[in-house]
């Protein structure tokens, strides 16, 4: 006995067919397309598929060609039997099957259904011959239909999106090669399936809602949501959802658009709008920044200039008091009370003279190149300039020098600058009773480091990063510009040095520069 599958959508082939194949004790089973022939093959396993190829939902070419390429179904044997087989001859081939029919007249089944038990019992397969043909009339008509479906079935294979067909119950039953592609699944298990069990995302309540009201018919088209898209696996897709009713029966088709790369790019582009906008804000910061440097330059200039003009203007009366003061010592004879108060008033103006020459040593326009200068001197010229100062707020200064500290290559009037920042930083950290600023000096490795240490009222830990940034300053408006430690740490590093800090809040900070002996 053999088991026969008949997928056949007309009633009267249905009858005949199963009363022939029963008068040859067949067990049959009958399908009215390709998606019941689906459902019965999950349970019944025939030795011979017996199908027709034009049929709704899927058609016996799609049916032919998934029982071809499923392992468990290798050894059906196919029979084509279809009435445009006669119009198609030249690609009925295609399908693979193992006998092709022209569907005929009724008489004629008997016959056809007896050669296919002989030929199947003869174990010849493959056969590219079309049986009947010699009956049939070809019809123009049909030729058109069939000429017009391939052309159907070429655009939709090539279209780059994915398009489904469901039937009213939701089940696949037909999809195109990106839809398979998209999916990634073979049609065997794809047909018969529902879409919605591919789908997942933020909008997939809305789609099965949908689906949920497609039963009613009528129901408008859906579109998902781009800025919400769906998932396919790690796909990101937009669908499109549209009912179609033809007279008392209504199918639905989806239609997929991939939209991975496309936000792939956006995203990229979008990442790389968010760096362009960093960078431009990062510039326009930088341009600010130098501008007001730029300005407060300006400002420094100017009080340069009246600086040293007034110590120009200072300088040429001192240097007549001295020589008056100079000459009654070695020519008047005084008492002893009266020569230490001259004394006392020559000392003083070489005081005048060493802050005079200080004060336009620190206001010269640099040069810009490097010499051998001597860090104990130039500190000692700073104190000088900060003498008044130090005393007005009662900071006492500490100096610890080492005497085997060698000279150095660098620009003078930069490291004073750099040197005289620290001090008034230190003692604007000081309190209002007073502090000590401890100056010390010392080798490190191949060059000196220049210690300042205030016990003033330290650096919260969280600030620490920010103090060598430009315009950031822990000083009110009227004191401070936010510039000095970043000018300092610039002048550092064009020096090929360092600047280090230690800081505790309430205790005081430390900073140290680091030299090389010889600059580059």
């Amino acid at each position: 006995m053999y088991k026969v599958l008949i997928v056949e959508n007309n009633p009267t082939l249905i009858k005949l067919l199963s009363h022939f194949f029963q008068s040859e004790d067949c067990d049959i089973r009958i399908a009215d397309d390709g998606l019941q022939a689906m459902s019965v093959l999950e349970s019944f396993i025939p030795d011979i598929l017996f199908t027709d190829i034009i049929m709704p939902k899927i058609g016996g070419d799609v049916l032919c060609r998934i029982v071809r390429h499923t392992p468990k179904f290798k050894d059906i044997f196919i029979v084509i039997y279809s009435a445009i087989a006669c119009e198609d001859e030249k690609r009925i081939f295609d399908l693979e099957a193992d006998l092709y029919i022209a569907k005929g007249a009724n008489i004629t089944i008997a016959k056809h259904i007896r050669h296919v038990l002989e030929q199947f019992r003869s174990g010849k397969r493959r056969e590219n011959i079309l049986h009947g043909k010699e009956e049939l009339h070809l019809r123009g008509i049909t030729k058109e239909l069939l000429i017009s479906r391939r052309h159907y079935n070429t655009i939709l294979e090539n279209l780059a999106e994915a398009v489904i067909e469901m039937d009213g119950t939701g089940q696949i039953v037909q999809a195109n090669r990106a839809a398979q592609e998209l999916l990634s699944c073979a049609p065997a298990t794809l047909f018969s399936s529902r879409l919605t069990d591919y789908l997942a995302g933020p909008g997939l309540d809305l789609v099965e809602e949908w689906f949920a009201g497609a039963a009613t018919g009528g129901l408008p088209q859906f579109r998902s949501s781009y800025d919400s898209p769906l998932l396919v696996g790690e796909r990101q897709v937009i669908i499109k959802l549209v009912s179609i009713t033809d007279q008392d029966e209504f199918f639905l088709i989806a239609i997929l658009q991939d939209i991975t790369e496309r936000k792939q790019v956006e995203k990229q582009l979008q990442i790389f709008n968010d760096e362009l906008e960093r960078r431009v804000e990062r510039r326009t910061r930088e341009l600010q920044e130098t501008q007001s440097q730029y300005l407060h330059a300006e400002k420094l200039s100017a009080i340069g200039k009246l600086s040293a003009s007034i110590a120009h203007e200072f300088n040429s009366p001192l240097q007549g008091v001295m020589f008056i003061l100079k000459g009654l010592k070695n020519t008047v004879t005084l008492e002893d009370e009266d020569r230490v108060m001259l004394d006392l008033a020559l000392s003083e103006s070489y005081r005048m003279k060493n802050l005079i020459r200080s004060l336009q040593d620190f206001n010269r326009p640099s040069s810009g190149k490097k010499v051998l200068m001597d860090v104990h001197v130039s500190i000692d010229a700073l104190l000088l300039l900060c003498k008044s100062d130090f005393k007005l707020k009662r900071i006492s200064t500490v100096l610890n020098y080492d005497a085997r500290l060698p000279q150095i290559q660098a620009i003078p009037d930069q490291i004073k600058q750099v040197f005289l920042n620290l001090l008034n930083n230190a003692a604007d950290a000081c309190l209002e009773n007073g502090g000590v600023i401890t100056i010390s000096t010392g080798r490190e490795e191949q060059g000196i480091a220049v210690t300042i240490q205030d016990n003033g009222i330290g650096i919260e830990p969280g600030k620490m990063d920010l103090i060598f940034q430009p315009f950031y300053s822990t000083k009110s408006a009227v004191k401070g510009t936010g510039l000095g430690l970043s000018v300092c740490h610039g002048i550092v590093q064009n020096h090929q040095g360092e600047i280090r800090v230690e800081s505790r809040p309430g205790e005081g900070s430390t900073f140290t520069v680091l030299l090389p002996v010889k600059g580059e």
